[in-house]
């Protein structure tokens, strides 16, 4: 199912470029920028998902070529992390760059001696940020890199943080762009060749509590607490087909949302106090409103979107209709809205936390669409 980045994540706001492959095989940044493999690029599968794999030819990357490129160190805000994922890291040369950099002092994610995940400063400099995992022949890794203006930086790798000095990486630059994954395709800089399922990078400087939420959010089918589950479009299998009376088609509905990303939206209907950040089991129950008035059990949909991906925000007198998995009618609720990102919140004392219940959007136009998710 297609990918899209979940726009009630805390951090998605600072998400300035996350680049991924698709479920129909194409190498994507879910921020819009246009990415161009080399012709040697392949598409491939592994441990978190489908991955584009880089290759090197002498100190020369071939990788993705991004088509506007996005600053990493700017002038205004010189904070940033990028964030690396990969099924398998397969090579280095040279500095061993994940990004090209060789020209301004930009810093950046690399792999450097010991085939350490290291803090990277573009030019002639060589990683001046060491980690301790060897990430080369050894799995799947996550691995970011940090710099906080001029005062500190880190390397973090798998759920620790490795280094963090208290030291500048890289010159903030107004100009300078990373416009390359996989490492500096001329000049021979060198680069990193590795399966990518992710590259994100952040204009702000990660807390370690944050990096560990990403990292333990990572799954196989590049699940990632950065985008929605996906979602549903157009025709359903045989299967999912017999599930709903008539799905006509004209109505994408966001995929099954989380318990822990229900609680991510920016704002609940129905009198609670909006909530972010994930919650664990025990505050999820907690989430009665802050008022201490408790709440009936809801289910958080969407972004609802159409056919042609547009966001079907501020809809009036669409009509749900929920049932239990096994098909028995729970309640039918009318009169329901989407607020102006097109979520639409369904409450009702009928419905059960932590339950599972399939559910059908009729809406007002017509158009009509299924998922299901777990009431929270």
């Amino acid at each position: 199912m297609a990918l899209a980045l979940d726009t009630g994540h805390a951090l998605y706001a600072d998400i300035v470029a996350c680049i991924c492959v698709d479920d129909d095989n194409t190498v994507k940044d879910l921020r819009g920028d246009t990415c161009t493999p080399h012709a040697n690029v392949v598409i491939g599968s592994g441990t978190y998902g489908r991955h584009f794999r880089t290759l090197l030819n002498g100190s020369n990357a071939e990788g993705v070529a991004l088509t506007a490129g996005h600053l990493v160190k700017p002038v205004s805000t010189p904070v940033g992390t990028t964030v690396v994922v990969i099924n398998a890291g397969n090579s280095r040369t040279s500095r061993g760059c994940v990004t090209n950099g060789p020209t301004t002092n930009a810093p950046g994610p690399a792999c450097y001696t010991g085939d350490v995940p290291a803090g990277h400063v573009g030019g002639t400099a060589n990683p001046s940020t060491l980690g301790t995992t060897d990430i080369i022949g050894t799995g799947a890794h996550m691995f970011a890199v940090g710099w906080n203006g001029t005062s500190a930086n880190f390397v973090y790798c798998d759920g620790a943080m490795e280094a963090n000095p208290s030291t500048n990486l890289g010159n903030a630059n107004d100009t300078y762009k990373a416009t390359y994954i996989g490492g500096t395709p001329s000049g021979g800089y060198g680069g990193l060749a590795a399966d990518y399922v992710w590259y994100v990078h952040f204009r702000k400087y990660l807390s370690e509590a944050e990096l560990d939420a990403l990292y333990t959010s990572l799954g196989s089918g590049n699940a990632f607490a950065l985008v929605d589950a996906g979602i549903i479009e157009g025709d359903l299998d045989a299967t999912e087909a017999a599930d709903v009376a008539a799905i006509t088609g004209d109505v994408i509905i966001t995929g099954t949302i989380a318990a822990t990303e229900s609680a991510d939206t920016a704002a609940f209907s129905g009198g609670s106090t909006p909530v972010t950040g994930d919650l664990d089991a025990t505050e999820a129950s907690d989430t009665a409103a802050a008022t201490g008035t408790v709440r009936n059990p809801r289910l958080v949909i969407g972004p609802l979107k159409n056919n042609t991906g547009t966001l079907l925000a501020s809809e009036t007198g669409a009509t749900v209709y929920v049932y239990q998995t096994s098909g028995a009618h729970v309640v039918t609720k009318t009169g329901q809205t989407t607020n102006g990102s097109a979520i639409m919140t369904v409450s009702d004392a009928a419905l059960a936390a932590g339950t599972t219940y399939r559910y059908v959007i009729a809406l007002a136009s017509g158009a009509e669409g299924m998922d299901k998710q777990a009431a929270a």
